[in-house]
């Protein structure tokens, strides 16, 4: 949760760990997950069970043991996950807005995974280290490269905000049509991480109703500014790596990546 005024940025990360009354329901298991090589291929022969020890659902995570089928052989894991559809992102928001929530609630969230990858359990655990009842709460000036710095994010360039050129601008490049035809976006700029675009958004007839669910109103004619948390999809993951390791790297260059899910 990332809550901004004009001079400081708050912000709080929990995490939330599944009760001995779920473990002994065995409601912290997830079967037949699949972890990732070093080039992000998944790997369907290395299939295994994953224990789930806790949830960060700020940032789509969750921490636990991996064991594979076909030896036992096991190690400390991060799996990232994103939410199926608009259904999954609308619960996954009420979850995060309650402050009650149990680590089963986000294990039946209807998502999908992204990557499951081998951790280093010591940094993990120094990570946490000194956080009251798994709640950390950061105050920072609002710069965009503190706010990566101070969420554990690493950028291998000196800023993480990559605007948009005028060259880019006049041929379009920071132009696209969202998915599920909510509209189309002009883009400003782009932080690849933690994988956020702004820019001016025009919405669809399609969005325009969704929004009237909710008893906001929207002009299909409208102009509104916004931010946009995406991810990637998984046939682009490595992809979005070498664009973040790449210093020459353009804010449209992420803008064509595709996502597999947005709000």
């Amino acid at each position: 949760m990332t809550i901004k005024d004009k001079e400081k940025t708050v912000i709080i990360e929990r995490r939330i760990e599944f009760t001995q009354d779920e473990r002994c329901k065995l409601e912290n298991v997830l079967l037949d997950a699949m972890p990732q090589t070093p080039d992000g291929i998944f790997n369907e022969t290395e299939k295994g069970v994953f224990v789930v020890d806790y949830f960060v659902p700020d940032d789509r995570k969750a921490y636990g043991t991996f064991i594979r089928y076909s030896d036992g052989y096991s190690f400390f894991a991060c799996l990232s996950y994103v939410p199926r559809d608009f259904l999954a992102l609308d619960l996954e928001d009420y979850l995060l807005r309650e402050q009650d929530v149990k680590a089963t609630d986000f294990m039946l969230l209807d998502w999908e995974i992204a990557s499951l990858v081998e951790q280093d359990p010591e940094a993990e655990k120094e990570r946490w280290d000194g956080w009251t009842k798994n709640v950390k709460i950061y105050v920072c000036k609002n710069t965009k490269s503190q706010e990566a710095e101070r969420r554990g994010v690493k950028m291998t360039r000196s800023s993480d905000c990559i605007v948009f050129t005028e060259e880019e601008k006049s041929k379009g490049l920071n132009h696209i049509v969202l998915p599920y035809s909510y509209g189309e976006l002009d883009a400003e700029y782009v932080m690849p991480k933690p994988e956020k675009v702004y820019g001016t958004w025009k919405p669809s007839p399609t969005a325009v109703e969704y929004f009237e669910y909710y008893e906001t109103d929207l002009d299909v004619n409208g102009e509104y500014p916004v931010e946009i948390t995406y991810t990637v999809c998984f046939e682009d993951a490595a992809k979005e790596r070498e664009l973040i390791k790449n210093p020459e790297a353009k804010a449209s260059d992420f803008l064509r990546l595709k996502w597999s899910v947005y709000n």
